[in-house]
């Protein structure tokens, strides 16, 4: 092998202390002479046979090329014979070496061959069905202990359930929660006992983590937006200056509150606070620009509900096994659309978004949005004084990415008004009120905000698919409580099943932090498999009925 340096001295170190009789550790070179003097004495210690190996790959399934001493074998015996061991030799009778080779090898063989089947479907029959024999009725001590441990597994199930009485002490009716934590049911049975059943908590990270970012950006926003309403500043004309001065005040602020000071315990945890900073900036300035274009105005920030003191009451909704389910939660803010009695839900999201994913309401896995939308409408009274209608629920970008330009004369300067514009808000959009949320519309006949677009004959492109009539947008409100509903019902039985979902090629796992509790094992227990669905699944046909 490659001999490396594994210490701070070197070659010429090492040999400058020998010449002053120190003795060290060998240099590289005398490692590899004592390397080829092991090898000799390797080849020729065998009195009869002698049997040399390698391996064609490494862990990671790339080719490993022959060391020296294969090639110089080769050329000494040409005629040497060279056996290629299966991938999988467990399978293969001949390559049975050990108890726990052979017990594997035998539950694939009962696990994959057909009993029922004529002639057998399996032609390593003749030589396992005697193997399973001794098996069954007179192994040794250790290979009848494997057994024992590892036989049922044959016969496993994955229906995993509380008994009533546990199952009612945990998750009681009514059943109160989060929106999230329903999402997270929707996700895995089990990720959800594991977190609100067993309450496991991961040790504090001495580092930032990625929620840890996440939450000073809600955060800084929350306090930037209360400042100006506090204030009475209009976000459309607020001027750079004040912005510099809110934002650098409310990021400093948050992130000496985060984790006992945190993001200022070091230089590199302050310079990361010094990138929100500018990005939270930057975010300002693409919420003034998207301000300027449209009728909706900031009203409440981080608004709560159901929780103590909260300005709303707790979402309570009926299940159809007959319990309920008490929702609190906060919703990042809420606009008010100007000379209407509608109201626009933001949720910040700190990662690109592709759309709301009507597959991914349908099956339960994205509730909040929606679910904060019936909230508003459900208490606009107690929270404006008159009735709401839902005008949009939108998911705002809070990170600004690369952005590939074929030439430098095609990028847009920051003087220019559409530098800003650098993410549409995708969601659901009530198409009664696309003109007040983007008032250049009309003239542009594409949004620059929205994922709005006419084609030439003034009708709404097929692209549009944002936009849903207002029977549409209270359908869809009235499916995700129904969903919450049904959702709870299977959290209130006691289901623990570890059985996460895959929808095309996505699935919770690769983000779970019990994947080290569940040991779930991907090709070798089942995923949940989920339909992909339209958003007619959940908004319903397209006439009004």
């Amino acid at each position: 092998r490659r001999q490396t340096e594994d210490s701070i001295l070197s070659d010429f170190d090492r040999r400058t202390l020998r010449d002053r009789q120190i003795e060290i550790d060998a240099d590289s070179e005398r490692r590899l002479l004592d390397e080829h003097l092991l090898a000799y004495l390797a080849f020729t210690r065998a009195s009869q046979t002698l049997i040399v190996t390698r391996h064609l790959a490494d862990d990671r399934g790339r080719q490993v090329a022959p060391s020296p001493y294969w090639r110089q074998l080769q050329s000494l015996l040409p005629s040497a014979a060279v056996t290629v061991v299966p991938r999988t030799p467990e399978d293969d009778p001949a390559y049975i070496n050990t108890p726990r080779q052979l017990i594997t090898a035998l539950m694939r063989w009962v696990n994959n061959r057909d009993i029922t089947a004529v002639p057998p479907n399996d032609s390593r029959d003749g030589v396992f069905l005697p193997l399973y024999q001794w098996l069954a009725t007179a192994p040794t001590d250790a290979v009848r202990t494997l057994r024992d441990r590892a036989w049922p597994a044959l016969t496993y199930t994955n229906a995993a359930t509380l008994d009533e009485s546990t199952a009612a002490a945990l998750f009681p009716s009514p059943l109160s929660a989060t929106v999230g934590q329903i999402e997270t049911f929707a996700e895995c049975p089990f990720r959800h006992f594991a977190a609100y059943g067993l309450r496991l908590r991961r040790r504090q990270d001495a580092d930032p983590t990625a929620l840890d970012l996440s939450n000073i950006y809600h955060r800084t926003l929350d306090k930037l937006v209360r400042e100006l309403l506090y204030r009475e500043v209009d976000l459309k004309a607020m001027p750079s200056a004040l912005a510099d001065e809110l934002v650098a005040r409310c990021t400093e602020k948050v992130g000496g509150e985060l984790r006992g000071e945190l993001m200022m315990s070091n230089a590199r945890n302050r310079h990361l606070l010094e990138r929100i900073q500018t990005s939270v900036r930057a975010f300002a300035d693409a919420q003034q620009a998207v301000g300027q274009r449209s009728a909706a105005a900031p009203r409440y920030s981080n608004l709560s509900y159901g929780s103590k003191n909260a300005p709303l009451d707790a979402m309570k909704l009926p299940t159809p096994a007959g319990h309920e389910v008490v929702l609190s939660g906060r919703i990042d803010r809420i606009d008010l659309l100007e000379n209407t009695s509608a109201f626009a839900i933001l949720d910040y999201r700190t990662g690109a978004v592709d759309g709301i994913g009507w597959d991914r309401v349908y099956h339960g896995l994205s509730l909040q949005l929606l679910a904060s939308m019936l909230v508003v409408q459900g208490q606009a009274q107690r929270l404006v004084g008159h009735e709401l209608e839902p005008a949009a629920g939108v998911y705002v970008r809070l990170l600004r990415q690369l952005e590939k330009i074929a030439h430098p004369d095609e990028a847009v300067t920051p003087e220019d008004q559409s530098f800003h514009l650098w993410s549409k808000s995708r969601g659901i959009l009530n198409a009664s009120y696309i003109f007040q949320l983007d008032q250049t519309l009309a003239e542009a006949g594409e949004s620059a905000i929205y994922n709005i677009k006419f084609n030439k004959n003034g009708e709404l492109s097929r692209s549009s698919q944002d936009v849903a009539e207002a029977h549409q947008l209270q359908a869809a409100l009235s499916f995700v409580a129904e969903r919450l509903g049904a959702i709870t019902d299977e959290i209130i039985s006691g289901d623990v099943r570890v059985y996460p979902y895959r929808l095309k090629q996505k699935s919770p796992c690769s983000m779970c932090e019990f994947m080290s509790v569940c040991r779930f094992q991907p090709g070798i227990e089942p995923y949940r498999f989920l339909e992909p669905v339209g958003r007619e699944a959940v908004l319903g046909g397209g006439d009004e009925s």
